[in-house]
């Protein structure tokens, strides 16, 4: 049968989409576009046979692992679909990020896979942005760890989301998901509880000072979180003052 015949083709609408439309004939490692969206992303086809070999030679070798296990979930049902997300090398020799979505639609009489059709997207953008971000959450956590405070962040329910340092004996592991009335120590009390709401409730900073079970006396400084006019959270630093204080 033709890999691709005129009732297989999409309508002339999809030529406009920002997604790839292909097929993919196991027995062969033939591929085969429906649409131009190749041409339009900048990327290479690695189309006709030997799809795959072709492919290789542009992907990230550190990203090639990523294909086989992909397509033996799938072809042996333990997937629903094939889903996999690697980077190439584009037409500008710039390196780019891809993600690939297919399905399983034809098997021989044995179920071995026969052909496969899927979609392509250009998802550079969003493996972009998702890196800054950690980049951003390393860069914090060397800073937090770095100062003589301990640097917690919360969320509006008081719930620990990052701690610099473990404290009560608890890692700073162990304190990330539990709610700070859950902690022994200043951050567990019904004080640091009404200050955290205030600075919820007013989008404004607050610092007040309080003593532990040890006698250090202690700065806390509290100061909200924003995203947009919303408060998403509460950061906060605790200070050991006691020498200042003295």
């Amino acid at each position: 049968m033709a890999s691709v015949d005129e009732e297989t083709r999409l309508p002339a609408a999809v030529w406009s989409t920002e997604i790839g439309f292909w097929e993919w004939l196991p027995a062969t490692d033939r591929l085969t576009w429906l649409n131009d969206w190749p041409a339009r992303a900048g990327v290479h086809a690695c189309d006709g046979d030997g799809h795959v070999v072709q492919l290789y030679e542009v992907m990230d070798p550190e990203h090639r692992d990523r294909l086989e296990p992909a397509w033996h979930a799938h072809a042996a049902g333990l997937r629903d679909r094939y889903e996999v997300e690697y980077r190439v090398r584009d037409l500008q020799g710039r390196w780019r990020w891809l993600a690939m979505r297919a399905r399983i639609v034809e098997r021989e009489p044995d179920g071995t896979p026969r052909r496969m059709v899927g979609a392509a997207f250009d998802v550079d953008e969003r493996r972009r942005l998702e890196e800054d971000v950690e980049q951003g959450r390393r860069e914090f956590e060397a800073a937090a760890a770095a100062v003589p405070a301990w640097v917690l962040l919360t969320d509006c329910e008081r719930r620990v989301k990052f701690s610099s340092r473990g404290a009560e004996g608890l890692s700073a592991a162990e304190l990330v998901g539990r709610r700070a009335d859950e902690l022994p120590g200043c951050i567990g009390s019904a004080t640091f509880a009404t200050w955290h709401a205030t600075v919820v409730r007013t989008r404004a900073p607050a610092q007040y000072g309080d003593v532990d079970a040890a006698g250090r006396v202690l700065d806390l400084r509290l100061a909200p979180v924003l995203a947009g006019d919303e408060v998403t959270g509460v950061a906060v630093s605790v200070t050991d003052v006691t020498d200042r204080a003295e």
